[in-house]
């Protein structure tokens, strides 16, 4: 167990890097953000708090952390960056409404994840690519609201079967929802209309188990063809036959 002192404004680049016995870290609200690989490879940390304090926390700032179980982001975390607990065994993850910025892989590559919260009343001002690839074992997620483009979002997502979606997306691209077999329920939090402008023209993919989107007020049915997706505002889509329900 280690106390940080109240002086404490940030953590500098790779502090405790492989501290492999260090347990526990205390951070005191007086710091503000954590360098990357900070604590990266202290295998044998088990909880941490990042403090009220907390601001940003950089890229792999608890990477391969294998045995750290329980993340406290505090209250007012405003920006967190690439896979910054990547490799941990975090299960459940609880993002607190003052977040801003989602950084690139942010989520990523976080294998024993089950569950990510996002506080309502959330507001994300910037939402980058691969967010949450390959969290094998995450079931359902509901993006923030702030969240325009979903560029590889869900990428080997294998087990994710249900997601939201906020009316602040624009357009999904990429490997969105790649490898992402099981999702059986896609819905959104917005009209057909709206969702119709949502731009798909650059999307990869397919959707394995369903082919539809339920909006507020009606279903959406994209239909995949040729790598791209097109998509009809109907109820049984003409293009493949397909009919909700």
């Amino acid at each position: 167990h280690f106390i940080l002192g109240d002086s404490i404004t940030s953590i500098g680049e790779e502090s405790f890097y492989d501290c492999s016995n260090l347990k526990e870290i205390q951070i005191p609200d007086s710091c503000k953000y954590i360098d990357r690989w900070a604590f990266g490879y202290c295998t044998s940390m088990v909880a941490v708090n990042l403090g009220n304090g907390m601001e940003k926390v950089d890229r792999s700032a608890f990477g391969q952390c294998s045995s750290l179980t329980n993340v406290n982001l505090g209250t007012n975390i405003q920006e967190v960056s690439y896979q910054f607990l990547a490799g941990t065994s975090v299960s459940s993850l609880y993002v607190p409404k003052s977040l801003k910025i989602i950084n690139d892989y942010s989520f990523a590559f976080m294998r024993k994840v089950e569950r990510i919260v996002f506080e309502e009343g959330i507001k994300i001002e910037s939402f980058g690519q691969y967010a949450f690839t390959a969290n094998t074992l995450l079931t359902s997620m509901s993006v923030p609201y702030g969240a325009t483009e979903l560029r590889d979002t869900f990428w080997d997502c294998t087990n994710i079967k249900e997601i939201h979606l906020p009316s602040t997306v624009t357009a999904m691209s990429g490997n969105f929802i790649v490898n992402a077999y099981n999702i059986e329920k896609i819905t959104y939090d917005g009209t057909v209309d709206e969702f119709s402008n949502v731009n798909m023209s650059f999307l990869t993919g397919y959707l394995q188990k369903t082919k539809f989107v339920q909006c507020t007020n009606g279903v959406y049915c994209i239909v995949h063809t040729g790598g791209a997706a097109t998509c009809q505002e109907l109820a049984v889509c003409g293009g493949c036959g397909l009919s909700y329900g």
